[in-house]
């Protein structure tokens, strides 16, 4: 059984092909397809997904339905999150697409967007206890606290790297940062939980595997170079201060294709991770390149009890 799952993103849209042999329950990746079509742009000055935007998506799309049916893709899962939440235009949109490409295109609440990014970070390579888990995105950062059976606590917060640059960083100035780190701050005290000490943290969207790729020097992006590595707060604070230093331009020339489509967020996406860490005392994450697109899969899996979570 082919499955395809298409993660619609405020920034990215992601689309992968797996894999499920029902003989032995496993689950194969076959293919990652990753876009920027940034379909939030300007969403945080205007009420809807522009038109520019719209059509950049369908085209993206387009391509994804090529690829969908040359994979022979039995079902395909389409989940949209934080743009699609609040734009004005966001149902009529929805029917569009569907009509278009006949998928059903499942609007997440931000609190379902949270648990479902969480199963796909901590399947299947899954531990025993606790995780901690951040998600930041380009219009809404999820983050979520328990295991696979029972979670403590998920919480989406209206918090992302490109709502935060149309906020802070039309240009880059030191007063921008203080106020989008207060802004940011002010974000995270929502987050009434006591979270325990030492606790692992897993770090999941475009954002964090672009600073990972970075700061490991990966110069030829795989997801291969990039899942399962740490990231230390000091690390982060360091990065944080070298683009902030750096225009999108020269970012470019220096990191290449691994920051294309993020280079003018990557300030902001770092903020963030920054202050979580310090706001919850973390000193290291663990950096996952699933997330949102894995966990509808296994979502899917398990709703149809076709897969099953051991301990």
């Amino acid at each position: 059984m082919i499955l395809a799952s298409i993660d619609l993103g405020s920034n990215s849209v992601i689309l992968l092909i797996m894999e499920y042999d029902s003989a032995s329950s496993s689950i194969i990746k076959i293919s990652d397809y990753y876009t920027t079509p940034r379909i939030s742009e300007n969403l945080t000055v205007s009420d809807g997904i522009s038109e520019l935007a719209i059509g950049r998506l369908e085209s993206v799309l387009m391509e994804f339905d090529r690829l969908i049916k040359v994979s022979s893709c039995e079902y395909v899962i389409v989940s949209a999150t934080n743009a699609f939440r609040i734009a004005k235009n966001a149902i009529k949109l929805k029917e569009l697409l569907e009509e278009k490409f006949k998928w059903k295109i499942s609007i997440l609440a931000g609190e379902e967007e949270a648990w479902i990014s969480f199963l796909g970070a901590i399947i299947p390579e899954y531990q025993t206890g606790n995780s901690l888990l951040i998600d930041i995105g380009g219009g809404s950062t999820e983050v979520v606290f328990g295991d696979s059976k029972k979670i403590v606590f998920r919480r989406s917060l209206q918090l992302g790297v490109v709502s935060l640059k149309e906020l802070f960083f039309s240009s880059i100035k030191s007063n921008s940062i203080d106020q989008a780190r207060q802004h940011i701050v002010s974000k995270f005290s929502e987050i009434q939980v006591a979270i325990p000490v030492n606790i692992r943290t897993l770090a999941v969207a475009g954002t964090l595997t672009t600073l990972s790729a970075i700061i490991n020097g990966v110069k030829n992006y795989s997801n291969d170079l990039v899942d399962n590595t740490a990231l230390t707060l000091e690390q982060v604070a360091d990065v944080s201060i070298q683009l902030q230093q750096m225009t999108p331009s020269e970012m470019r020339t220096l990191y290449g294709k691994i920051v294309e489509g993020r280079e003018d967020l990557l300030v902001g996406g770092c903020l963030i991770l920054e202050e979580f860490m310090k706001y919850f005392k973390i000193n290291e994450v663990i950096v996952s390149t699933r997330g949102l697109r894995y966990g509808a899969i296994y979502d899917y899996l398990i709703k149809n009890n076709l897969y099953a979570i051991n301990k």
